[in-house]
Formats: structure tokens, sequence, C-alpha cells
């Protein structure tokens, strides 16, 4: 199980049929946490027969786990969600440096958030990162954006065109070389 790109989930298939090994594409969603008290999400795709036969694996270690069909599925929704939790941060990041500018406290503004539909355990919890300018890396910046370009690459062959995406992989770039690649995606907050 890894979060790898659709060209090399499709690779790892073509050599394993060569050799007659059935394969299951595996990706995760979750952290460190997550996967310490067996609470990530497992997103697969392959042969659904060998899906089957994990089965029991799959709710050793996680909380939910879900068959996509064909390889490449699996990779591109985790992908999909990755994107989506990157704009989101940045979005909250660009927020509460608006709100910093305006002259209110981003501790208040993330309190108020709290008591919002906006709240979510991401929202919280990078926002709490973004408040202390601690940034121990649980999703990694450098590796977000490297999934942000694996997206868009994805995305262009299909001509599907991403521009919120685009502003945000610029902002991760920015970070990256302001010194935050190594830190959790939170320190997107720097950047702005």
């Amino acid at each position: 199980m890894t979060c790898i790109d659709a060209d090399t989930t499709y690779e790892i298939d073509n050599i394993m049929k060569s050799h007659g090994v059935k394969y299951l594409e595996a990706q995760i969603q979750g952290n460190i946490d997550a996967a310490m008290s067996g609470y990530l999400i497992i997103l697969t795709a392959g042969d659904e027969i060998v899906f089957k036969i994990c089965q029991s694996c799959f709710e050793a270690i996680g909380y939910q786990s879900f068959f996509f069909g064909t390889i490449g599925s699996a990779c591109k929704i985790n992908l999909t969600i990755k994107m989506m939790m990157s704009i989101c941060v940045a979005g909250l990041a660009q927020g509460l440096a608006l709100g910093k500018q305006f002259g209110f406290k981003i501790d208040d503004m993330l309190e108020i958030i709290s008591c919002t539909n906006l709240s979510s355990a991401l929202i919280m919890d990078k926002g709490a990162c973004m408040i202390k300018g601690v940034y121990q890396p649980e999703m990694m910046l450098k590796q977000m954006q490297n999934d942000l370009v694996s997206v868009k690459k994805m995305a262009e062959e299909l001509q599907h065109s991403l521009p919120i995406l685009s502003a945000v992989n610029e902002k991760f770039k920015e970070c990256i070389l302001l010194g935050h690649g190594q830190k959790d995606v939170s320190a997107i907050f720097e950047a702005f």
C-alpha cells in the first residue's frame, strides 16, 4: 500500500501480469495517528478477488476500504482527494492571513470557524498549526506539491482545466522556495 501515481501503478500491474500474478492497487488516506489507531481509509483497484481476500487485513488496519474497479482508479481518487485537501488548507491560510492583516487574532478566527459549517478535523488541525507556527510534518508540503503536479498532469490528459489547483500549486512552490518543503502542509501559511 502506497501513494504512487497512476503511471507507476500501470507499470506495476503490467509487470505482475507478465509473471502471472494478480495485483491490487491499494492507496491510503490518513496520517500516522490514523494508522496507529486503525482508522486508515484504504482505496483499492484492480482484481476484485484479491480485494475480497485482503479484506480482513484491511479491516485490521483501516476504518473503511473501497474498491474502484480498474487499475489506476484508486490512485486517481486518492490524488483528487489530496488536491481538495490542499485547496482547503491553502484557502484557510489565505483567510487567516487576511484576517490577521485586518487586525483580528487568528486564534479568535479559528474559534469562530469551529462554530460554523466550515469546521472539520482538517481545518481545525491545520489552523492550530498555523496559529502556533509549528509545522511538524504530518502531510509533508513538498510531497503534497508533488501530488498536485500528478493530479494536474492527469487532468491535462483529459483536457480538464484546474485553475484553482494551478494557483494553489504556485503558492506551494513559493513556500518550498522559502524553505518549508519538509514541513507540514500547514506551513503554506508562511507564504501568505
